[in-house]
């Protein structure tokens, strides 16, 4: 059985210090970091490489969660397709627990030092706004586009020197008016995806199945029925109520 990994750039970091400490020598196409903003067009990039590496690989491993439905849709008439059952990367990265919900504050937005190549700030759209609006109404636009957010969170992943990272994150919150955090990620389902570790925490499609949203939609309603068996029962009521 031969593999190949499809991983996304922005997680290049991470993904290498996984394999260093695996010792796993899986071949990898990296894809544009970009892409995951336009999930059309991610899809698009990744049934080429999928096309193309089916002709030599019996499995083909995405390093992508659902990325914005960017993976939905995807399949290969002639490999397995595996793919990690998260809705993105930051779920990945904060996945501490084998079947407990990824450890996310909501009200951050989270970078890695991969991140912040494509971040918030530096942005086509941001720079577009300058060249309309002028820099003080932009960070004014944008600044209201995440004013329920309440820090830029740097993902201490163990896979780059956090400090080489901490004034770019300190200038996209500074511009967008936030506070500066940092919070423990984790590899291990990055280690997993590249050792062949492929449990319920996978989605494996054969030759010609399609990747579907209700694959992620039903890994999230078992952790979640997972969680409420660990609740006693007058807790229960209290939330029912």
């Amino acid at each position: 059985m031969s593999e190949i990994l499809i991983a996304c750039s922005m997680i290049e970091d991470e993904l290498k210090k996984a394999f260093a400490e695996t010792g796993s020598d899986m071949p990898v196409i990296w894809m544009e970091c970009g892409l995951h903003e336009y999930p059309d067009r991610l899809r698009n990039a990744l049934t080429e490489k999928i096309i193309e590496a089916g002709q030599e690989y019996d499995t083909i491993v995405l390093a992508y969660g659902s990325c914005g439905n960017g993976t939905i849709g995807l399949k290969s008439a002639r490999s397995r397709l595996v793919i990690p059952l998260f809705d993105d990367c930051i779920r990945i990265l904060t996945a501490v627990h084998p079947g407990q919900p990824s450890d996310v504050d909501t009200r951050s937005l989270y970078y890695t030092r991969g991140w912040l190549v494509s971040n918030l700030v530096k942005s086509d759209g941001y720079e577009r706004c300058v060249q309309k609006f002028g820099a003080a109404k932009t960070q004014y636009i944008y600044r209201e586009m995440v004013k329920n957010y309440r820090s830029v969170c740097l993902l201490d992943t163990s896979a780059y020197e956090l400090e080489s990272a901490k004034d770019d994150a300190q200038h996209v919150a500074d511009v967008l008016g936030l506070e500066l955090t940092a919070q423990e990620g984790t590899l291990r389902i990055l280690r997993k995806l590249v050792t062949r570790q492929w449990d319920d925490e996978f989605l494996i499609c054969q030759p010609g199945e399609e990747v579907q949203q209700d694959h992620f939609f039903s890994r999230f309603e078992r952790n979640y029925q997972e969680l409420i068996d660990l609740v006693p029962a007058d807790q229960q009521q209290i939330e029912n109520y």
